[in-house]
């Protein structure tokens, strides 16, 4: 049980951070105006979290890398699918294989983070961060949580938390 709880202290600390560290000006802007929407494929107010994964996947990753984070999400909505949700510290979560397929997942696109090419106007870091924030908010909000609405000034980073040590993540501004 204490091997499930890291795991999901690990990825309730990335879904967390991802949500605060998100633009905090309020903005209100629709998705299918923002400058990263406008040059993402796919991307509308109607579109689905999974579509938008696969999307940023498939337009920012060279085609063998696309490939392997496709079929590694691909896993994560088996073990989704397939493991019942369980209670840890008083919360439904996912099941332990989903979130640890999202955890290696999530290590592999850091692995890759170096070669995905990011819209215009959007760095790789924030890219990366934005496409792990998609997938945190599948395995712990559902299916049909609504796509979050990013501009390519938001303030979002991603770091894997070990709930094991004292670490801090810094959002780019600081």
């Amino acid at each position: 049980m204490n091997h499930d709880f890291r795991k999901f202290a690990v990825l309730a600390a990335v879904c967390a951070f991802g949500l605060v560290a998100c633009d905090q000006t309020g903005s209100t802007t629709p998705i299918g105006e923002s400058p990263i929407a406008a040059s993402t494929p796919a991307r509308s107010a109607q579109a689905t979290l999974d579509a938008e994964i696969r999307s940023l996947v498939t337009s920012g990753f060279p085609k063998g890398h696309a490939t392997s984070i496709l079929a590694k999400w691909d896993q994560v909505l088996k073990s989704l699918a397939k493991d019942p949700k369980t209670t840890l510290k008083g919360k439904v979560v996912p099941g332990s294989g989903g979130r640890t397929e999202l955890t290696r997942t999530i290590s592999f696109i850091g692995l890759k983070a170096a070669e995905v090419t990011p819209p215009a106007g959007e760095t790789k870091a924030h890219f990366v961060a934005r496409l792990i924030l998609d997938m945190s908010l599948y395995v712990y909000g559902g299916p049909s949580t609504p796509v979050p609405s990013f501009s390519s000034t938001s303030d979002v980073a991603y770091k894997l938390v070990q709930p094991t040590s004292a670490d801090t993540v810094v959002a780019p501004p600081q």
